[in-house]
């Protein structure tokens, strides 16, 4: 029998969901976050990983909580497209 998998999909495909719904722009998250604007640009261009004080900064900014945006990368790394093509 072979497990099958959901498509794991980049963190910053749901940053960048989380920002149109609430109407907010890159320098929005960044002041909300207390980043500089390059360093959100970075993550929203998957340049960089989502780190656990980064989690923690998006859990407050969201609501949410800082497993969902860790889960998120980690789901990302490991899922099975991305590892074949070495990344």
């Amino acid at each position: 029998m072979t497990a099958r998998r959901a498509e794991a999909f980049a963190p910053s495909e749901y940053l960048r969901d989380e920002l149109e719904e609430r109407c907010w722009t890159v320098a929005d998250l960044a002041e909300a976050i207390g980043q500089p604007v390059h360093a959100v640009a970075e993550l929203l261009d998957q340049d960089t990983a989502i780190t656990a004080e980064t989690a923690r900064a998006l859990s407050e900014a969201f609501g949410t909580t800082p497993e969902v945006w860790l889960n998120l990368q980690v789901a990302y790394r490991v899922h099975p497209k991305r590892a074949a093509h070495g990344d």
